[in-house]
């Protein structure tokens, strides 16, 4: 285009700068981006300075945006939601809420796509009475029926904190639905724990002849695997490779994966995982987990081998899956070289899980001094769990005098809590 001496024009500058930000092109971006300043675009037309914006902004480098937007003399909805998607993109919730007063100060009214983003917000934030009231803003500006990405926006909203009535609610005034609407309230029953009530949405989903993506075929799998039904979830798999699905899609196969996994069916798990032709760590540690639960111990260790082998880095739960199988099989030495592995090697700052992991791997071999050094090294106050795990281990053997000093601890943590003290009744009922 310039080669052939055609002048951009604003669109051309704002498709450019959409492109980059979209691909992360940073350099190239800024390059544009300077271009539209010297040739005073910015300033003139909002589209462009709109784009400038949204680039930065999905980038994540706040600092250009914001120095961006504060130039611009005149602001729409547009020029905002682009700030407020980019917040929500990077998961700077409060951000995004703040953009919204604001915009409610200058008297602009959000669009349909900024009630979206802000919805998105709310999920963040675990703002239930924020998402409330957006959804009653909503249906005063009769927003909901118009626009059907926002009304799967608020379906999923209700889903992830957990209103699952609300949801089916807002799911039922809805007129049509389609595969997101029906993917945000299977979701919400999956992660709320409600198995049968997902399966039973999807089976409902396929009845209305709506074709299920990765996502919900994903999420079905998942409930599956938490109520144990393998041959459901095998039926549902075996559909969707005779249609439209590739087994080679990491998404599905990560949750056939779990699946397996959780229903015990190990070896089915292992030749999904050897099939993928892509991993991630989301299905290392799928595996990781299944082998830890079900005690496989030098399996999970062999794996883990092989996960480092292949240039994969493990995060903190992959640790916790170890700790635990060390725990079952007695392996005091091992669980503390890699807890050592975790922190010097990997970087890995020790979160409550993986102290808790190492006091019950120390607490089951009766080294309660170990433990209580452990206890005592936590980076804040541990939980009642903890501690009554460490307080039973005190009773199994007897030492009254590492357990008179954690239920002190208990104590302080909750004097209401019963079994403190029928833990510690227990405890000088065995020293008797």
């Amino acid at each position: 285009m310039q080669l052939e001496a055609v002048c951009p024009n604003a669109f051309t500058f704002s498709s450019l700068l959409k492109a980059c930000g979209n691909t992360g092109e940073t350099e190239n971006g800024r390059l544009v981006h300077a271009t539209v300043s010297f040739t005073m675009l910015f300033e003139r037309n909002l589209f462009v300075a709109t784009a400038v914006i949204g680039m930065y902004a999905k980038w994540g480098h706040f600092i250009d945006a914001e120095a961006a937007f504060s130039r611009l003399s005149l602001r729409d909805e547009v020029v905002w939601t682009s700030l407020v998607s980019g917040y929500v993109e990077h998961g700077h919730g409060m951000e995004a809420v703040k953009c919204l007063e604001q915009m409610h100060h200058d008297r602009i009214s959000p669009s349909a796509t900024t009630y979206t983003c802000i919805l998105g917000a709310c999920i963040l934030l675990g703002d239930l009475e924020m998402g409330r009231y957006m959804h009653c803003e909503i249906i005063k500006r009769n927003l909901l029926r118009r626009d059907f990405v926002l009304g799967n926006a608020v379906i999923d909203m209700y889903s992830k904190c957990g209103c699952l009535a609300e949801a089916k609610a807002v799911f039922d005034c809805l007129g049509t639905h389609n595969v997101v609407s029906w993917t945000a309230l299977i979701s919400g029953y999956t992660d709320h724990e409600l198995a049968e009530d997902a399966c039973a949405c999807y089976l409902k989903m396929q009845n209305e002849g709506i074709s299920p993506d990765a996502f919900a075929v994903s999420c079905c799998l998942k409930a599956c695997g938490t109520i144990g039904a393998a041959g459901q979830g095998e039926a549902i798999y075996a559909d969707i490779t005779s249609t439209w699905f590739s087994d080679k899609d990491l998404i599905v196969g990560t949750a056939l994966v779990d699946m397996y996994a959780k229903c015990g069916l190990i070896d089915k798990a292992q030749d999904v995982f050897n099939k993928l032709p892509i991993r991630d760590k989301v299905l290392w540690n799928s595996l990781l987990t299944g082998y830890s639960q079900y005690g496989e111990i030098k399996k999970l260790l062999l794996l883990f081998d092989r996960m480092r082998k292949d240039q994969f880095e493990p995060h903190s739960a992959t640790f916790v899956n170890i700790f635990n199988a060390c725990t079952h099989a007695g392996l005091i030495e091992e669980g503390h070289a890699y807890f050592d592995a975790m922190r010097k090697e990997f970087g890995i700052h020790p979160l409550i899980e993986h102290y808790t992991c190492m006091m019950d791997l120390y607490g089951r071999a009766g080294m309660l001094e170990e433990a209580v050094v452990v206890l005592n090294s936590f980076p804040c106050h541990p939980n009642m769990v903890t501690l009554m795990s460490i307080l039973g281990a005190c009773r199994k053997l007897n030492n009254l005098e590492v357990g008179q000093q954690v239920f002190y601890q208990a104590l302080g943590l909750c004097m209401q809590e019963p079994s403190v003290y029928v833990s510690l009744y227990n405890l000088y009922a065995g020293d008797i």
